[in-house]
Formats: C-alpha cells, structure tokens, sequence
C-alpha cells in the first residue's frame, strides 16, 4: 500500500499538472482577445434568449439525471428509488465540475452503492460500470455527431477530420479491448494469474481482487445491456444531446455569432471530447479552447476575439453555474448521504 505522504505528493502532482493544462488552453484561447469589445458585448447580448439557455440547461440536467435512473434501475431493482438515484446524480454531476481530475465520477457509485457489512449489496464496481458505459456512449455518440456536423461544412479542415477519426479510434478500440476482456475474462485472468506472468512480487490477494473486479464488471454490462429499458436510456441520451446543441445554437444567437445548427453540433462534440481531457475543476481552459476551435469553423477571428469568446464564456460560465444549482439541490435533498442496505 502506498504511503500517505506519497499518495498526498502525487495526487498534488497530477492537480498542478491539471492546473498547467488549464492556463495552457486559457492562453491560447484569450490571447488575442480585444478586451474592450469583449466586456462591451455583454450588453449587447439578448437577455432573453440568454434566459432561455439556462432554462434549456436545467430541463439539460433533469434529462441526464433520468438516462442515469434508466440505466441501473434495473440492477437496484427498487432498492434506490428515483428520488434517491436523482438526488446523488445530481450531486455526482456537479462534482465532476467543482473536483479536478473528474474525481467527482465516484460521487454517484459512492453514493449509491451498499456498505461492505451490508447483506446481498449492492456493489459500486457495478455502479461505476455504469458510469464507464455511459462515457463509451457518450464518447461513441459525440463523434458521431461530429462527423454529422461535419457533412453540412463547407470544406472542413483537416484537423477537424483528423480528430473525429482520433475519437472514433480511440472509443472504438477502447470499447472493443473491454468487451473482449469481458467476453473472454477467464484468458484474461490466467494470463493475469500471479507467478505465471507478472513478476512473483504480485500478491495472490491483488490478483483475486482483479478477478473480482473482472467478473462484477462482466456481471455489470451484460445486466445493463440486456435490460428491458436500455433503449430508454438511449432515448433520454439522444434527447440530452440534442438538447445540448439547441442550448449553444440558441446562445450564440444571444451574441449574433451568425453560425448554424451544424457549429453548434461541432462545438459541442470538441468541448465534450475535450473535457475528457483532466484538468482544472470547472474544466476552465480545455472547454474554452475546443469551444473556441469549434466556433472558428464560421466565425472570423476578429468577431471571435470579442463577441465570440464573450459568448463562449457565457457558454461556459452559465452551464457551469447551471450544474452547480442543481448540484446544490441535490446535496440539500441528501445527496451525499451513504446508503445503509
């Protein structure tokens, strides 16, 4: 086991790398802006459609938190009711904005997962599968509307077609790598299997655990997979990202950015893709950027050193805020309270 002092000196690592990584992307997103035009933009910025995007965000919100109830409801089995599972979902969510590092992730699992004492538990490896299915999905889902988005631009850069096809490689492999594991976990554990493989320093404890998590994982997706009301969490998952789109369509219209349906498709796939990139809590400065990279599709750089990066701020000053209220309603609901059964 590592030793406190290690651990404490690692994890601060990794949070000023994270750090590092946020002003990088700050840098290069406001470098060039022209301070005045931005500040100035702000009032000139249609309220209305403005306070039509929060709304957007809270309905937003309220969809990802019933996709997250479809999909373990049929491993809790009434154990954890809605308001319960939408109490901690949305505590998790604005966890994962307030923590680096996308620590927040464990908030759900932790929270809704039985204690070790408890009798036929339920287990957090099962509700953090979930989670890990729900991010392939997610992941699969953005980049294919990506490349959809990509259809309706007139000569898109090569960039932008080499990080679809990046994204696409990358899940597709990652997807395939877990359910191979998981199809064939036996191979794997034997090949896994201390004295055998791996260097003889490897405890038989560790290498039970590994089957352990192995065999909850597996338990996990075919439970998840094979329910009755997976394609409801399908259902909800296409309704949260189009959603999603409409909130930044419509707040770019609050800013006249002049842009489409079809940018506002890109830049919410290269924000979502990029925030799986760890940084600072908030995901200040990689959401900036990918934002940025997205809108420049349509916006000229002059109106993108303004208005265009006011509005991005809004864009992600208001989400942020968004994820936090409800956040808040959560923990007051009992959303960080652990479960006894």
């Amino acid at each position: 086991m590592m030793p406190k002092n290690n651990k404490v000196a690692k994890n601060f690592i990794l949070f000023v790398f994270s750090i590092t990584f946020s002003a990088v992307f700050l840098y290069f997103s406001f470098r060039n802006v022209n301070l005045t035009d931005f500040i100035d933009s702000f009032s000139h910025a249609d309220l209305y459609l403005i306070f039509l995007f929060v709304l957007i965000q809270f309905i937003m919100i309220s969809l990802r938190a019933e996709r997250w109830y479809q999909l373990i409801n049929n491993y809790t089995h009434g154990r954890r009711t809605r308001f319960r599972i939408w109490t901690t979902a949305l505590t998790g969510f604005a966890a994962i904005i307030v923590l680096p590092l996308r620590m927040g992730e464990f908030i759900r699992p932790l929270m809704l997962s039985s204690p070790q004492t408890a009798s036929n538990r339920l287990k957090f490896s099962y509700f953090l599968s979930a989670i890990v299915l729900e991010r392939l999905f997610d992941g699969l889902f953005v980049t294919l509307v990506l490349f959809t988005g990509m259809i309706f631009v007139k000569n898109p850069p090569p960039w932008l077609l080499y990080t679809g096809l990046l994204s696409l490689t990358f899940f597709v492999l990652l997807s395939s790598i877990l359910f191979l594991t998981i199809k064939h976990r036996r191979l794997v554990k034997k090949f896994l299997k201390p004295y055998s493989f791996i260097p003889s320093y490897i405890s038989e404890n560790l290498f039970a655990r590994i089957s352990q998590i192995l065999d909850n994982i597996s338990e996990a997706f075919k439970l998840f997979l094979s329910g009755t009301k997976f394609y409801r969490f399908f259902a909800f998952s296409f309704l949260y990202w189009a959603i999603n789109v409409l909130g930044i369509f419509i707040l770019s219209k609050a800013w006249n950015l002049g842009t489409g349906v079809e940018i506002s498709m890109i830049v919410m796939s290269l924000v979502v893709l990029g925030i799986f990139i760890p940084a600072a809590p908030g995901h200040i400065g990689n959401y900036h950027h990918f934002a940025r990279l997205g809108f420049s599709l349509a916006v000229s750089a002059a109106v993108l050193d303004s208005k265009g990066m006011a509005a991005i701020t809004a864009l992600h000053g208001l989400q942020t805020l968004s994820y936090i209220i409800a956040g808040g309603a959560g923990v007051i609901s009992g959303g960080l309270g652990r479960e006894c059964d």
